[in-house]
């Protein structure tokens, strides 16, 4: 049995029709208004509207759950189907109010417009392909590493400059484990679930949770599979889809005292008492920061590239919504008693430029690349837009090498470094305080 595999949680009784709740002391109704239409930008709102605040009555999701095991028979030619499928939605997306479109990483590191926070993942990969800041200090006297550092023809560069630099922490024995699991699931061609179980598991394991005792870690990961979205997150128009594993914060670990009475009440006033887009009980407490999407060697890249841009796309809306919701208090205590759409619009907007950018993975086999996504504000004529870009992609590692290991161990770190650095302290600034 896979750790932390996900199955979907039975339904809870209907609740009221509104909530007093109090984030920071202050009573506040947190009733969403059922006139609003959830779909409409946050500079289309009344003010009466945005006032009553952020609770809408999403039901469960009852969408079915992608198939994750097919028979042999047929298989190519559905396979085949299913990557034409995703390469035609593609081609709609880009047409919708709230839809996704693609960019090349390569654009990236010289497109000054481009989030900073992709540029800076993109840095970390150039550095891991040459071979810099890969191992952590603590490896330089580890003999263990000498057969590693003499047939990979590596130099002192190879560790980290600073023990706080985000860096591969895996022992030697670690890195030859996960490679003769991967190197077995290659060679028995076996399917995507036991490719999650025996080698992508285990690897996140090894980075996320070392063997540091019993304490609480503020950054961890879960299989979820069967993690519905909420509905009302879910882009116009749009088909659910799922992901194998994410990254997430967990509150408890944080040393703030006082923050469990705010995200309480904060939970009470959202969507089945969510702190992210998915319904799924065991994860509704903890904000998803990275979500990573697996398939086996070979088979439906198209598709999922499809799924985690139309998972980010559910997040990125989830993220308007609160902070529409939460706009005219947060203005209010900035002086502005009677905000207008424009001002919400604004520091929606403004917001989501600070944080930039939602992380993902691709794995495809033995190979790890990293993918991205970013809230289009405005569009190329210069109009308000609700669209998601989809920036693709960029390989970090594989699972056919020891040193590949270790750069896949070293990206998933700097991953672990932005959830618990850059997008939890962003998280409490816009919903928490």
């Amino acid at each position: 049995m896979v750790a932390g595999d996900a199955t979907p949680s039975p339904k809870k009784h209907k609740r009221g029709s509104s909530a007093r709740d109090s984030i920071d002391g202050n009573d506040t109704e947190l009733a969403f208004p059922r006139d609003v239409d959830l779909d409409q930008t946050p500079t289309r709102y009344s003010n009466a509207a945005l006032y009553t605040s952020f609770r809408p009555r999403a039901s469960r999701s009852t969408s079915r759950s992608p198939t994750k095991s097919r028979s042999t028979s047929g298989f190519s030619d559905r396979q085949s189907n299913a990557s034409s499928s995703a390469r035609r939605k593609f081609i709609e997306l880009p047409l919708k109010e709230e839809g996704i479109v693609k960019r090349e990483l390569s654009d990236a590191l010289t497109d000054q417009d481009a989030p900073a926070a992709i540029r800076s993942m993109l840095q970390k990969i150039r550095s891991l392909e040459r071979c810099r800041g890969v191992l952590c200090q603590s490896r330089r006297d580890d003999p263990s590493f000498t057969p590693l550092m003499r047939d990979a023809d590596l130099d002192d560069a190879v560790y980290a400059v600073s023990k706080d630099h985000p860096a591969s922490r895996l022992t030697a024995a670690n890195a030859q484990e996960i490679v003769a699991d991967a190197r077995r699931c290659f060679l028995m061609d076996h399917d995507e679930t036991v490719w999650n179980a025996d080698v992508h598991n285990m690897l996140l394991r090894m980075v996320l949770r070392p063997a540091t005792g019993r304490q609480a870690r503020l950054g961890d990961f879960s299989l979820c599979t069967t993690a519905s979205v909420i509905k009302d997150y879910l882009p116009e128009g749009e088909a659910e889809k799922k992901v194998d594993f994410c990254m997430y914060i967990n509150p408890s670990a944080d040393p703030d005292v006082g923050l469990q009475s705010k995200i309480d009440a904060l939970r009470r006033a959202l969507p089945e008492t969510s702190l992210n887009h998915t319904s799924y009980v065991a994860l509704c407490p903890f904000p998803i920061s990275v979500s990573l999407e697996t398939k086996r060697p070979g088979h439906d890249l198209n598709g999922a590239v499809l799924q985690i841009g139309i998972w980010q796309a559910t997040h990125w809306k989830m993220l308007r919504r609160l902070l529409s919701w939460t706009a005219p208090e947060r203005l209010r205590k900035q002086g502005r008693v009677s905000a207008s759409p424009e001002d919400v619009g604004a520091l929606v907007n403004d917001e989501l430029a600070k944080l930039g950018a939602l992380h993902g993975v691709l794995i495809q086999g033995h190979d790890w690349s990293y993918v991205a996504t970013s809230p289009e504000s405005l569009d190329s004529l210069n109009a308000h837009s609700l669209k998601t870009v989809l920036w693709l992609q960029k390989s970090f590692g594989q699972t056919s090498t020891e040193l590949g290991v270790h750069q896949v161990a070293a990206f998933l770190e700097q991953l672990n470094t932005w959830s618990t650095q850059v997008y939890w302290p962003w998280f409490k600034r816009c919903f928490l305080e």
